[in-house]
């Protein structure tokens, strides 16, 4: 099978096409021939070799999928059969023309979501959801700031916050992200390039400070939102898309009372299975209801992933890129 390869560490330039054996189905494991994938930062991550895990040479990164199941296991793969339409996230091994994946890690999709809107909706939706339910407890009436507001998770983060009653102030870097930002919710919005987020942030809401933040950026981006949390706030990490891992001041925390967390859509597959069920059922109804939308800015051919990863990195994406093998 075709399969998008790396075979040494590095950026997008690594990446190869190339030929890979195909996957057979394990126990609790179905195989999904893909019709798109999604494009994301973590994939930089992996072929850099900064992942928490390294897989072995030749691999192909890509991690999320939408298609049609080829191949079923036994045991708890026993939910899925042979044409089924899918969405699926594997931690690897995505960017091929069949992808194995654990069965508690795909959902089937409902008929009218398109495999485009498929292949980024259960992974980028579900890692705002488990952040923002889960993690920060996010209640109706609450402020909620997003850094990264005009990326993918940031977008979800933004409808999801919208759904459950929050104000959303959205922060990203530069007016065309923020203009996005507020079309899915958003109320106020700080370019953080050209202005001081932390200041602004407390400007918004009288001094006070944001009762929960959805950090994706981390970097600077992540230090502001520690200044500008409430006092009992809560900040939620999701990733390090600014380059640089931060440190939290201890005694700033102290001081503030709030509470600094991670969150994994990786490791909650791992660790609490039964939020996956539960997150996208609800995640599946509210896209029926019309509350949430994924946002693809760019459709590029499966041969073109190193060009799109390159654009993910140069931060220059709107919302998500998904690869298909037509124009």
């Amino acid at each position: 099978m075709k399969a998008i390869v790396c075979d040494r560490w590095g950026g997008p330039e690594v990446l190869r096409l190339a030929e890979l054996p195909s996957p057979q189905a394990g126990p609790d494991e179905i195989v999904v021939a893909p019709r798109a994938w999604g494009v994301n930062f973590a994939d930089l991550v992996l072929i850099g070799g900064t992942y928490h895990a390294r897989p072995p040479f030749p691999f192909a990164p890509g991690m999320e999928v939408a298609g049609e199941v080829i191949r079923v296991g036994s045991g708890g793969a026993s939910a899925f059969r042979i044409g089924d339409r899918v969405a699926a996230y594997a931690e690897w091994g995505g960017f091929a023309q069949e992808v194995v994946v654990k069965a508690g890690a795909a959902m089937k999709l409902p008929e009218e979501m398109s495999d485009t809107e498929g292949a980024v909706f259960p992974t980028t939706f579900g890692t705002a959801y488990i952040a923002l339910v889960y993690r920060a407890g996010l209640r109706a009436g609450e402020t909620l700031l997003v850094t990264g507001a005009g990326g993918g998770v940031g977008l979800a983060a933004v409808q999801i916050g919208r759904k459950l009653g929050a104000t959303v102030i959205a922060a990203a870097g530069s007016s065309e992200k923020l203009a996005l930002a507020k079309a899915n919710g958003a109320e106020y919005l700080i370019d953080y390039n050209e202005e001081n987020l932390s200041d602004r942030v407390k400007d918004m809401t009288g001094g006070r400070g944001v009762d929960v933040v959805f950090d994706p950026v981390g970097a600077d981006a992540f230090d502001a939102c520690l200044r500008c949390v409430a006092f009992e706030g809560r900040v939620v990490i999701i990733g390090f898309a600014g380059g640089r891992i931060p440190s939290a001041s201890a005694g700033r925390i102290l001081i503030k009372s709030c509470s600094v967390m991670g969150s994994s859509w990786t490791f909650s597959l791992l660790n609490r299975p039964e939020r996956i069920a539960e997150t996208l059922d609800m995640l599946t109804r509210w896209y029926r209801d019309g509350a949430v939308r994924p946002h693809v800015s760019a459709v590029m051919l499966f041969e073109q992933a190193g060009e799109a990863l390159s654009l993910v990195a140069n931060r220059s994406v709107k919302g998500k890129i998904v690869l298909t093998e037509q124009d």
